[in-house]
């Protein structure tokens, strides 16, 4: 991994008077009331919870409260809402955060604050962020692949009408998350 990615993220988000190391908890707090609320439901998100009755569940709350904040989150673009492709919305649907800098600091700042408080977290980086970044910047990857085929859908030697997601459940012998392209034809 380049030492540029690992030095600047150090200096400028991980250093407890870094300039984004609160960042995206400020915004959270200027807009929102119950900052503490939205702030646990993005971070039960980055941390895997994807589903409605997940969330709700790792926040401790009833899910029609949870609803409430969800939509809340969604209407300022840090939530998105997506469902297989080969589904009709509304099944299946999961959440996930939208916004990349939120997804990467929900994911690794939050169960790692007392330490960057500290003045340590250099000390455990490689083992607390280092290692999950093949994992993080796959899904980022696989979208930034869906917006270039979307921005390039008149050139493909075949014509999509959706580009998304498909996953399956546990039970089937092919479950998985896949990407692919719906054909019109």
């Amino acid at each position: 991994m380049n030492a540029d990615l690992n030095e600047a993220l150090m200096e400028n988000l991980f250093a407890p008077f870094s300039y984004l190391f609160e960042e995206p908890e400020n915004l959270i707090k200027q807009e929102l009331r119950e900052p503490s609320i939205y702030n646990s439901v993005i971070t039960a998100i980055a941390n895997g919870a994807s589903r409605s009755n997940e969330i709700s569940t790792k926040v401790s709350l009833e899910s029609g409260f949870c609803a409430k904040y969800l939509r809340v989150l969604l209407e300022l673009g840090i939530l998105k809402r997506e469902t297989p492709i080969t589904e009709k919305p509304g099944k299946k649907t999961i959440y996930l955060i939208d916004d990349n800098f939120f997804q990467f600091w929900y994911r690794f700042v939050p169960q790692n604050m007392s330490v960057i408080n500290a003045g340590q977290f250099s000390s455990i980086y490689d083992r607390a962020v280092k290692q999950y970044f093949p994992d993080y910047m796959g899904l980022v990857f696989e979208k930034m692949c869906q917006d270039y085929l979307l921005r390039h859908a008149g050139d493909l030697p075949v014509l999509c009408s959706e580009i998304g997601q498909w996953w399956s459940t546990p039970k089937d012998p092919q479950a998985g998350a896949y990407r692919y392209c719906r054909s019109s034809s």
